[in-house]
């Protein structure tokens, strides 16, 4: 379960903006695999604008905290465009994670070659595999 902590500056949270960053933190959920982080969400009002500064806080401390920080001139927009940044943030982090351990069976730059046909000549590498092989 993620918890979240709204905080809003320079004047009040309206109840209807609770509910809505609860909807949209809950489909983060699936990006966060398992780990339930705190999330910060920092309003400040500036003028006609709404600057949203969303921090994602790892329980376990096995990752930096991921920061997002957005401006619009309605406070919803402002929090949709975070959890936008962040989602994406958590994302590239997944696949860093799931590209580091997984092995290639495939060498870089190789490509698949294709079935040859009955009658012609065994290719460089079909030699080199078959010497390599014993056969």
């Amino acid at each position: 379960m993620t918890t979240f902590e709204i905080t809003m500056r320079h004047s009040s949270i309206p109840q209807t903006l609770e509910g809505h960053v609860a909807d949209k933190i809950s489909k983060l959920e699936k990006h966060l695999r398992g780990r339930s982080p705190r999330i910060e969400i920092i309003l400040d009002r500036d003028h006609e604008d709404f600057k949203c500064e969303m921090i994602v806080h790892d329980t376990a401390g096995s990752t930096p905290p991921i920061v997002a920080r957005t401006t619009s001139g309605d406070p919803a927009v402002s929090i949709d465009l975070a959890i936008d940044k962040v989602r994406h943030q958590l994302v590239k982090l997944n696949e860093r994670r799931h590209d580091h351990h997984r092995g290639s069976r495939t060498s870089a730059g190789s490509e698949p070659t294709a079935p040859r046909a009955e009658g012609d000549e065994p290719t460089y590498e079909d030699i080199v595999q078959r010497e390599v092989k014993g056969k």
